[in-house]
Formats: C-alpha cells, structure tokens, sequence
C-alpha cells in the first residue's frame, strides 16, 4: 500500500469510527430487548396478543426514530393459522406434581385436554421393527391413554397412526427446546415431553389440564421501515430480523426470546435509527422488515417474497439477522458460499477495521427468513454470532437482560460499513 492510500484509509477509519460511536452505545439495543422480552408482550407470540403488541412497539421505535413507513402502513398483513395455548393447569404423575419447562413441556400443537389418563409404556424397538408388536398395540382402544416412548426421537408423537388422548416422550437429562411445531395445524391428541427421572419407568396416571383454541386468520402483520437514499433511487439493500417468538405456554410460563431473537430486532432497528439521521443517510434505499411468523415457518419472510412491496430484482443485497447476542469467536455468514463477492467485501472490510475475530463463510441453509428470498434470486445472507458466552435458546431462561451483546458494537460498524459500500 503506498503513502496516499495508508493515510486516505487512516482517515477514512477515524472519520467513520467518529460517525457512528455515539449509534454504538448498546442501551438503546438493551432498551429494545428489555421490552420486546418482557411478561407485557408474553413470548411474542399469539397468546394475548403479544405478538401484535411487539408489533406496535416496532411501529412506534420507526415512527420516533424518523424511519419511514413504506407507503401509507408501516404493517403488511401476513395470512396466518395458530393454534393458540390458553391454559395450563396443574400435571401430575401419579398424584406427583411436574414442574413446567423445568420438568416438562405440552407442545404447542396439542388439542385440549382435561382429566386422569393411563399409561402405555411402549417397547420402542418392537415397535419400530416388529409388526406383529406394533399391531398388538395399534387394535388397542386408546382414546382414553398415553402412549409413553423413551426414544427422545420417537418420530410418531405428532402423527400417531390411532387415535390416542396423548403421547409422552421421556428424556433422559434435558426435556430440550420448546417449538411451534404443527402448531398451524393442530392435533387431535395432546404431546408431553418429559424428563424421564421425574415420570419413571412404571408411573400408571397422568393427570392434566390443558385447554387450547385453533384461530384461522390471525391476525400477523411484518414491520416494515423505510430509508430513502440519495443516489441510486432503483437499488433496495434489505435488512431483516424475525421479532415473533414462541409465545407462552399457558398463564405463567412463557418464553422471553432475547437472543432468539430480540438480539436480531434490536440490531435492524439500531441501523435504521442511524441511518435515518440526515448525516448517514445511504446512498441506495434501505428497508427494514421485522419479520413475523419465523418460528411458525418462515410464514412472515414467505408472505413478504410472494408479496413483496417492491420489485425484488432492485434488491441488490438481504441481510437477516437471527441471534446476534454474542461474537466472542466472530459471526457465520450462511450463504457466503452462494455469494462470495457479497462475503469477500464483508470480510475485506471486517479484516480492515479488525472489528471480529471470524467471519466465517458458510453454505446455504433454509433455516431463517433469508430463505425464500434467496429462493427468489435475490443474493441473501444470514449472520449469526457465534461464542460459548451464551447458549439459551427456545427456553424460559434466554433472557435479554443476560444476552452479553459482546460485540454487538463491532458487528453494527462492520454492517453499516458494508451499507454504505
């Protein structure tokens, strides 16, 4: 690098460095996560409206930030089925009562369900490859039992082939993570997921109270804000992030979704306050989507690619930010490979300003809303930060005030640089 270009990119560090500390201070991040994560808005999901509620909330933080609504309506309605969880009473095993997501989960999928149920402990391997087992079994009336599977993986919990009042699967030391499984299409019969220690082998009762309602056409809706650029005015830059979580598991439980993903809101609405500011404003338009239905199946990303707002061949770049709470070991860049003069430029300017340990390339995954636009051609990326400082996930203890943001700071200069190249 010779004389000229060492002090032009010294300066260039120094000017940008300057620009955006004061957009770096994570409080506002904080601030964001700390309400989208709170018993106010119940999970994000469709239980007492949460997820509408986050939705306002996101509406305001544009509106006050001097992020533009798209045309008249900062919300796109999303089409969308959800089988809603009302009550959880008390569950017990033979008179011993369970602790929810400590001791067990009902799944979101589950029909309602009250009262006292026997146990059928199945064997799983002569079920899975005796048929003379498994059709002893299936000519049982077992409207009135819970099939009982010790295989964590029992493939048939939500498809079993007769009718039965429910189906436990034990676990052996975690119950694992809750999900939406289904839960678009609900079940005819109730699932529990179990940890095996606190069930046993040779328990004979389940008693539970469990109440849900189906609602067809939900009301869902995406977030969407604008920032309108001062060149190029047929080129988009998308920017998005699922704000919808799982919800609540009856009354009392429910599952806050600070990583997952109040991490990824925070960050896409942190960018548009910035670049909203008359300083910052971008060359190419920019638009913010905080995405709805993710958890439920890309439902909020795949209305907004089969509806888009927007002619999707403008839309030179998607970036999707799904759990960004971390950073200790760098970001993973999903679809770089697909892309690589996309990631070559991220991680020439990450390697630049030092900002990350890693920005790893990685091939493509249809995993989180970067995936239908990418189906649609247009060049799409997924960042997640990576490190061991932090792992909750779909849990009631993945908390935002315990997210570390540890290089929330770094990962908004390396975007925003990126935006603005």
């Amino acid at each position: 690098m010779n004389h000229f270009s060492l002090v032009f990119s010294l300066v260039f560090l120094m000017i940008f460095t300057n620009s955006t500390v004061k957009s770096q201070d994570t409080t506002y991040a904080r601030q964001l996560m700390l309400h989208l994560g709170s018993t106010e808005l119940a999970g994000r999901g469709y239980e007492r409206d949460g997820s509408l509620k986050a939705a306002a909330y996101l509406k305001e933080q544009y509106s006050q930030n001097g992020v533009a609504a798209w045309d008249t309506s900062y919300f796109q309605q999303v089409p969308m089925n959800q089988n809603l969880f009302q009550h959880l009473g008390v569950l017990s095993i033979d008179g011993q009562v369970l602790i929810p997501a400590q001791d067990f989960y009902v799944a979101k999928a589950s029909s309602s369900l009250k009262g006292t149920y026997k146990l059928l402990y199945l064997n799983d391997s002569l079920f899975a490859h005796s048929p003379k087992y498994r059709n002893k079994i299936l000519r049982k009336n077992l409207t009135s039992t819970f099939v009982v599977s010790q295989d964590p993986n029992f493939k048939e919990r939500y498809d079993f082939p007769v009718p039965v009042a429910g189906i436990m699967v034990l676990h052996d030391k975690s119950i694992g993570y809750w999900h939406l499984r289904r839960a678009t299409r609900p079940l005819n019969h109730v699932v529990v997921e179990a940890l095996l220690e606190k069930v046993g082998a040779k328990a004979r009762k389940i008693t539970l109270d469990v109440e849900t309602q189906f609602q067809e056409d939900y009301p869902a809706v995406n977030v969407i804000g604008k920032v309108e650029g001062k060149g190029n005015t047929d080129t988009v830059i998308v920017l998005g992030a699922h704000y919808d979580h799982l919800g609540a598991m009856g009354e009392t439980v429910y599952f806050p979704g600070g990583n997952d993903n109040a991490s990824g809101v925070a960050m896409i609405m942190d960018l548009a306050r910035y670049f909203a500011k008359p300083e910052n404003q971008p060359h190419y338009d920019l638009v913010f989507i905080a995405f709805t239905g993710e958890e439920a199946g890309l439902l909020g990303s795949t209305h907004f690619a089969n509806h888009p707002l927007f002619d999707l061949k403008l839309c030179k770049q998607m970036i999707n930010l799904d759990m960004v709470g971390t950073g200790s070991t760098g970001i993973v860049v999903v679809n770089g490979v697909q892309f690589p003069q996309h990631f070559l430029k991220l991680d020439s300017i990450n390697k630049q300003f030092n900002f990350l340990t890693e920005v790893k390339q990685r091939g493509e995954s249809c995993n989180s809303d970067h995936c239908p636009f990418y189906q649609k051609g247009v060049p799409s990326f997924f960042i997640f930060t990576t490190g061991d400082e932090y792992r909750k996930y779909h849990t009631t203890d993945d908390l935002p005030q315990n997210v570390p943001l540890t290089k929330y700071n770094e990962l908004f200069k390396l975007l925003a640089q990126f935006i603005k190249n």
